[in-house]
């Protein structure tokens, strides 16, 4: 007797992912009979029973759209937002983890001056997640033609147990691609005639246990 519906599949047929789903979850139901968290009795499992640091960590650091910030359009290196106001997270990891590290924003570019066709394509934001000071995720470009814009990053990094600290952060410049040498070229012309404003920041650190 088939525990779950057999999945009988012929010549040229697309193999579909959740079908596999299905019948590993149903299998794993039956290896560990059918326990979870619906038929164990309150107070079954405790603290207690759980092996010192076997759980996952899970950190957070941010602010609400009541609460912007402000870049610093002075400089095109990369920055914390004025006041430090991009979120952060510093922690000590009690053993060797790695950290599976999720960020996201909206931002405004005050475009009020009026800028020309050719500030619009090339001045621009871009946004990376660093761990102890080593880019683990950084997006595109984006100009200043998206005048509302958003982001989500997601990087993964290992570390040995101790301090970490996990930043996001942004930069901005007036970028112009090199086609001759293949790179990206930048400077700072123009770009604090555009004021960019950072909104619903949400910086999300995951300590994963082997």
């Amino acid at each position: 007797m088939w525990a779950y519906a057999p999945i009988l599949s012929d010549t040229q047929d697309a193999v579909l992912t959740e079908d596999w789903d299905l019948t590993f979850a149903v299998l794993a139901g039956v290896f560990n009979g059918g326990l979870d968290r619906d038929n164990f009795a309150d107070g079954a499992i405790v603290r207690d029973h759980i092996k010192k640091y076997a759980c996952n960590r899970v950190y957070s650091d941010g602010g609400s759209w009541a609460d912007p910030v402000s870049a610093d359009v002075g400089t095109t290196d990369w920055q914390n937002g004025d006041s430090d106001g991009l979120p952060s997270v510093s922690e000590e990891a009690p053993v060797d983890t790695a950290l599976v590290v999720h960020y996201s924003c909206a931002w405004t570019w005050d475009s009020s001056s009026g800028p020309t066709s050719t500030e619009q394509d090339r001045i621009c934001v871009q946004w990376r997640l660093v761990v102890n000071g080593t880019t683990i995720a950084k997006s595109g470009w984006s100009p200043l033609q998206r005048a509302r814009h958003h982001v989500y990053l997601v990087g993964a990094s290992p570390i040995e147990a101790g301090g970490y600290t996990v930043r996001a952060q942004m930069r901005i410049a007036r970028v112009t691609f090199n086609s001759a040498t293949s790179n990206e070229d930048i400077s700072s012309e123009g770009i604090g005639d555009f004021p960019l404003i950072v909104n619903g920041r949400e910086l999300i650190v995951i300590e994963k246990r082997r």
